[in-house]
């Protein structure tokens, strides 16, 4: 990936303040696009979109004053837009941990951010970078309007106990446990076939009362193999919390076009017929770990950590996806 000034609709302004400033402006005649895979690096906000980045009518600011989450706050890394973005891609925010953390532990920092009218947000699946100093999170058709980071422990009154699905048949029945303190709830069923592009496929209201509920959901027409499911869980106070990803298998499936071998932290895949457009290989969690926009035969992805990871791989305008371990 490479990074790229936009002269043509970047306007750098000066700083406003000691505590504000503007780190870009684009207005309603003059607009930015980022290419999708290309890095476009704002002060300590960093993009690497999956999709083509279109911004116009909009100005983004960075302040080091913290939002008060919960007890100790964000850190002192903050950005707003003026107004709402919708974003597919990898988002990173540096900061610097001499400085600017607030009292929050580097290693517990998560990613939060916030849509216009909503409440602040904890992401579920972002990861933190203690090496050099950013937290990162892959997002999809997400909508938000401000973004930082913190380790403030948020007390929930219910928390995801357990999530799996199998198929049976020509469904896919899902369950799921909730650990919950009479709180009005309810879920939101996700599916996508890439593991990136979610659409809502069913809500299932949630039972008041306290302890420990099981709630589930079949799916009579899943969109492919395999097939990836997450559930939201949307509390009465606005907040949101996602699942784990769980994938499922039609029983035989498969691509004989592709040939895998995950070994010693890396991955090696062949195409012995039709190449694809490009590659990307998605983690557990869903965050974008590495993209090949080239078209070849044969792809080597090294630096890989012990887990599981999907392999996508765009034939003919299509993602197709291929879950792999890397022992």
């Amino acid at each position: 990936m490479k990074k790229i000034l936009l002269p043509v609709s970047l306007v750098l302004a000066a700083l406003h303040s000691g505590a504000q400033k503007t780190v870009f402006s684009v207005g309603t005649v003059t607009s930015m696009t980022v290419k999708a895979s290309t890095l476009f690096s704002a002060d300590s906000l960093v993009l690497t979109p999956g999709t083509d980045l279109l911004m116009s009518n909009n100005i983004l600011t960075e302040t080091a004053t913290p939002v008060q989450i919960a007890s100790n706050g964000t850190i002192k890394r903050v950005f707003y837009f003026s107004n709402q973005l919708t974003y597919t891609g990898l988002l990173q925010i540096y900061y610097d941990p001499a400085t600017e953390l607030n009292g929050n532990t580097e290693a517990g920092l998560v990613y939060f951010d916030s849509s216009s009218g909503g409440t602040w947000t904890k992401s579920m699946t972002s990861t933190v970078n203690t090496a050099t100093h950013y937290v990162q999170q892959t997002l999809s058709a997400h909508p938000f309007l401000s973004a930082s980071a913190t380790s403030t422990i948020v007390t929930l009154p219910l928390s995801l106990v357990s999530f799996t699905g199998a198929w049976q048949g020509n469904s896919v029945p899902l369950q799921w446990a909730v650990d919950q303190e009479n709180e009005g709830v309810n879920f939101t069923v996700y599916s996508s076939t890439d593991a990136s592009n979610w659409q809502p496929i069913a809500t299932v209201p949630g039972v008041p009362g306290n302890g420990l509920y099981t709630y589930d959901y079949t799916d009579f027409q899943p969109a492919g193999s395999p097939i990836y499911y997450r559930i939201a869980l949307n509390e009465a106070s606005g907040a949101v919390i996602y699942s784990n990803i769980v994938i499922v298998h039609r029983p035989g499936a498969g691509d004989p076009n592709l040939r895998l071998v995950a070994d010693d932290h890396s991955v090696h895949v062949w195409f012995d017929n039709e190449q694809p457009a490009a590659i990307r290989i998605v983690s557990a969690a869903g965050q974008l770990i590495h993209v090949d926009p080239a078209s070849r035969v044969r792809y080597d992805v090294y630096g890989l950590m012990s887990g599981v990871y999907f392999l996508q791989y765009n034939v003919e305008n299509v993602w197709n996806t291929r879950e792999f371990l890397v022992p």
